[in-house]
């Protein structure tokens, strides 16, 4: 809820007098004067338009990405203030853009914004993450003993547990890469030795 300064025709308190005036009168012109919603502040940034679906999870906290964005204005910059909104037009956060204009037109995933300072209370939408089907497979194997509850694996695979090579297999590589290591160098060099037994040669 924001106050505006009083009316130029109108003396006295002003909230009072609009309440007056909309008890006995009904008149509600005066109290709709005096009382703006808070969105009417925001005028000045730039809008980004959010998703119902992830508009809860911008209340807590969580980054906007390019799956939650639905609508944008021209012009964005990186590192501009905007205001992220809801369809029906109410303020969620006010954010520090990642990505450009041009860049949302063009990109398919990444941040399209932080937030700065949060104003929708939490919960005012209903929550609708984790509930994708990867989501929902990580937790049908939380509940089958598969994953922790921090989603990492309960019991190590079989293959994770495979005992080292055996002593020769590493030496038999450590040979070959020495002899084939050396046959390069000696193969590299034999230009130049040709070279050399040609001008021993000539000054013979």
């Amino acid at each position: 809820m924001v106050l505006l300064p009083p009316h130029p025709y109108i003396w006295g308190s002003t909230d009072k007098i609009a309440q007056y005036v909309y008890d006995n009168n009904k008149d509600e012109s005066y109290l709709r004067r005096v009382i703006r919603p808070l969105e009417s502040l925001l005028t000045t940034y730039k809008r980004i338009v959010v998703k119902d679906s992830a508009v809860n999870a911008v209340c807590y906290g969580a980054r906007l990405m390019i799956p939650g964005l639905l609508r944008y204005e021209a012009g964005i910059e990186v590192d501009e203030e905007v205001v992220l909104m809801t369809t029906k037009g109410e303020a969620i956060a006010l954010g520090i853009a990642q990505m450009s204009t041009v860049e949302l037109t063009t990109c398919d995933h990444g941040v399209v914004a932080k937030i700065k300072r949060c104003i929708m209370e939490r919960d005012t939408y209903p929550r609708r993450w984790g509930l994708g089907p990867v989501s929902l497979e990580k937790k049908k194997m939380v509940k089958d003993g598969k994953l922790d509850v921090y989603h990492h694996p309960a019991h190590f695979p079989l293959s994770y547990l495979r005992p080292p090579p055996p002593f020769f297999v590493f030496l038999t590589f450590a040979f070959l890469t020495f002899k084939f290591s050396w046959l390069n160098l000696k193969i590299a060099i034999w230009p130049y030795k040709r070279e050399n037994a040609k001008s021993v040669e000539s000054r013979i």
